[in-house]
């Protein structure tokens, strides 16, 4: 009984390993995805937006939150990658504040960001 117990435990702490490993590789392969898709925007767009999409797919395997500065390449209606340029539009608007107003090109949604 002693050993079934003993064994238990160390396969629950194996399985605990592995999972931070496993996020942590994940995280790892996001960062180098979303690298690769703003170096690929200009050149291939539709490479671009595959490389997105599977980064979006891994973070939501692992339940890994998007950074701050990744969740706006993201459409927060319709969930597309939106490629600035491409699929979106970015102004700087200074009226009633300083704020940045992404447009998307797709469903229209529009979002803002305050600077201030």
């Amino acid at each position: 009984m002693y050993a079934t117990f003993l064994f238990n435990v160390i396969e629950q702490i194996y399985v605990e390993k592995s999972k931070k490993l496993q996020r942590r590789i994940g995280i790892e392969r996001v960062q180098i995805l979303f690298s690769n898709a703003m170096y690929y925007a200009s050149i291939n767009p539709e490479i671009s937006r595959k490389q997105l999409k599977v980064a979006r797919r891994i973070l939501l395997k692992f339940n890994i939150r998007m950074p701050y500065p990744d969740k706006l390449f993201f459409c927060r209606k319709c969930k597309s990658p939106l490629l600035i340029g491409v699929d979106s539009k970015v102004r700087i608007v200074n009226s009633p504040k300083l704020h940045i107003r992404v447009s998307c090109l797709k469903c229209g949604n529009v979002y803002k960001k305050f600077l201030d």
